[in-house]
This record gives C-alpha cells, sequence and structure tokens, in this order.
C-alpha cells in the first residue's frame, strides 16, 4: 500500500507514475530515423562482393582485389587443378555471363538493367539447376575465403 494515500501499488509491471513515459513520448527517441530501409538481398549481396580484401600473388606481393574477383579467381584456380566439379561449375558460370538478355517486351519496359544481369528464362531446367548448384558451390567457398581472413 503507497505511503501517500493514492490506491495506485507499485510492483512487479507497475512501474512508479512519475517514471513512466509520458504521453506523447517515444520509448527511443534515437531510434531509426523514418525512411531509412533495409539494403534489399541483392543489394547486401553486391555490396559484399564490391568489398576489396588483400591477397597475396605468386610473388609474394600482396594486392586489394573484390570479393568477387576472388571467388572468380577460386573457381579458375580449382578447375585449373583439374577438379571436375569446379570444370563444370566454371564452364556453367562462363555460359551464363556469355548468354544475351532477351529482347522480349517485358524486358523493354522494366528499365534500364545492370550490365552483368542473367536472364535466367533464357536458360533450360538443367542449365538453372547447374547455375544453382555452382551458386551453392561459390557460396561454401566465399565462406572458406572469408572464415580463413
Amino acid at each position: 500500500m503507497p505511503l501517500d494515500g493514492s490506491d495506485y501499488e507499485v510492483g512487479y509491471g507497475k512501474p512508479p507514475a512519475e517514471t513512466r513515459f509520458k504521453k506523447g513520448q517515444s520509448g527511443n527517441p534515437s531510434g531509426r530515423p523514418r525512411g531509412r530501409q533495409m539494403p534489399s538481398l541483392a543489394e547486401a549481396f553486391e555490396a559484399e562482393f564490391a568489398q576489396r580484401i588483400p591477397i597475396t600473388l605468386e610473388n609474394g606481393r600482396r594486392k586489394k582485389i573484390t570479393k568477387m574477383e576472388a571467388m572468380v579467381k577460386q573457381v579458375v584456380n580449382r578447375a585449373a587443378q583439374g577438379d571436375a566439379r569446379f570444370i563444370r561449375i566454371a564452364e556453367t558460370l562462363a555460359l551464363a555471363a556469355r548468354k544475351p538478355a532477351g529482347n522480349r517486351e517485358s524486358d523493354k519496359n522494366s528499365g534500364p538493367k545492370h550490365p552483368d544481369s542473367i536472364d535466367f528464362s533464357l536458360f533450360t531446367p538443367e542449365e538453372r539447376k547447374e547455375i544453382d548448384d555452382a551458386a551453392r558451390v561459390l557460396e561454401m567457398a566465399y565462406l572458406r575465403l572469408h572464415l580463413d581472413e
């Protein structure tokens, strides 16, 4: 029972009236600014792939390249060593990079495209599956590369 004569009891889930938020006042006044959005998954990947990381060249010199370049280098090097899985991945990715975008009406109306964008509707289901498999292996290679840093 309160000492001041009011019938409000302070306790669990009942904070003192003077410490509660005032009417119209936020509980987090310096929270996320209005209009600020979380990046899309594609934007997050682009930002991550664009980051530059140091590598050591064959002659011992260090150089900075993007993570995307490092992944491509790793895939090509493993393919050059004769790893059949990486040979298939490298061939599939090279094919995907060379395929032209379609000239459909929907492509013309969708606005400017990223120059490296790939129109996956041009691929057969088998080619799409190979590209998905290649993407999974690249993701694992990226994680290995990232964890080794």
